[in-house]
């Protein structure tokens, strides 16, 4: 479900000049470990990740939620 949201707000946004939604994905960042850090940069797809964050006027975070909750992926 989360996926067709996610999906519908992209090609809604096609529709309004100047407004485009990028969707990022996380599959490639590591689980949080500051040894990751060398000579303070960390991994290229943390990098490459926090670069897109940086450069967004907004973020659009979007996340299943089970049992009222967050998903323990």
């Amino acid at each position: 479900m989360i996926l067709l949201l996610m999906n519908s707000a992209i090609e809604i946004s096609k529709d309004i000049p100047g407004l485009e939604i990028e969707q990022l994905h996380i599959d490639p960042l590591p689980f949080i470990n500051t040894d990751l850090e060398v000579n303070g940069r960390f991994p290229e797809a943390v990098e490459t990740f926090r670069a897109k964050v940086l450069e967004a006027d907004s973020i659009l975070f979007a996340s299943p939620e089970y049992n009222y909750s967050i998903s323990g992926n």
